[in-house]
């Protein structure tokens, strides 16, 4: 039996390579035989970049038409859709043999306005503290395999909630590896982060029964509310509180360690359960 392939424990993969002012070219990272969508979400941040215009990035909304190929040439194609003063836009289109993900970046100037948001409240435990990765798979008994990869990941709490209990996933995140200073490459791997094993909330919700083989992810919004640098640990705290007809929608937030909020994202996804 052929090994599961293992993805790379740094973010180095994280490029694209430019073909011209309008199109670069990437392969997405191998994660034990599927490419992560927060990985394609990580190349996108990257090829958008130049349609900016020195503008910060503060929102993503990608469409997922099929499931990316890990470790194949995608084509990233990315088209300015208007700019102002304050705002731009772009889209970037996907592709392989066929149209993959069509995404559409928001570009901002900062600008002087009200600010306010509500505080983290709840006492989390250190993550310093907590069971390593690689502990919690040999304490739990899953894969030490799948303990493996670029994002050191410690949840706080149990794998399944005892009944009654909030079904919130919660978990510190953070790279194993330190980052380059590039600006670029934080805000991609902010991306990343968003729907990293975006299974998680879904499967959290079903409990035993989640069926990984059918899930699909097919859209994620970000929203980015701070240019925070991804070199300490992150809080991750997610739910999924609807379900219809097999579609269901959950909602991440990322959390500094002192609980200044970095980002919201949605998800929405196909889910099913086992017989």
């Amino acid at each position: 039996m052929p090994a599961v392939p293992i993805p790379r424990e740094d973010l180095s993969f994280l490029e694209v390579k430019r073909v011209d002012a309008g199109s670069a070219v990437a392969s997405l990272e191998d994660f034990f035989g599927e490419a992560q969508p927060g990985d394609l979400l990580a190349r996108i941040v990257l090829a958008a970049a130049g349609a900016g215009d020195g503008k910060v990035l503060y929102a993503l909304r990608a469409s997922f038409l099929e499931a990316a190929p890990p470790a194949l040439p995608l084509t990233l194609r990315t088209s300015r859709l208007g700019a102002d003063d304050r705002v731009g836009r772009c889209e970037v289109r996907v592709s392989g043999a066929r149209l993959l993900c069509v995404a559409e970046a928001g570009f901002e100037t900062p600008a002087a306005g009200p600010c306010w948001e509500e505080a983290l409240t709840g006492d989390l435990p250190d993550p310093d503290a907590l069971p390593s990765t690689r502990e919690y798979a040999r304490r739990e008994g899953w894969p030490e395999d799948y303990a493996r990869g670029p994002f050191e990941f410690r949840r706080v709490g149990p794998l399944r909630p005892p009944p009654g209990a909030s079904t919130a996933h919660v978990s510190w995140l953070r790279p194993r590896q330190p980052l380059p200073s590039d600006v670029g490459l934080h805000t991609a791997t902010l991306a990343f982060a968003s729907a990293f094993y975006p299974h998680w909330e879904f499967e959290r919700r079903i409990g035993e029964r989640f069926d990984h083989a059918r899930f699909r992810l097919v859209g994620h919004a970000l929203w980015i509310h701070r240019r925070v640098r991804f070199d300490d640990w992150w809080l991750m705290r997610g739910q999924c509180d609807l379900a219809v007809d097999g579609r269901a929608l959950a909602r991440r937030q990322l959390f500094t360690r002192d609980g200044r909020l970095i980002a919201d994202a949605s998800l929405e996804a196909q889910v099913a359960t086992t017989a």
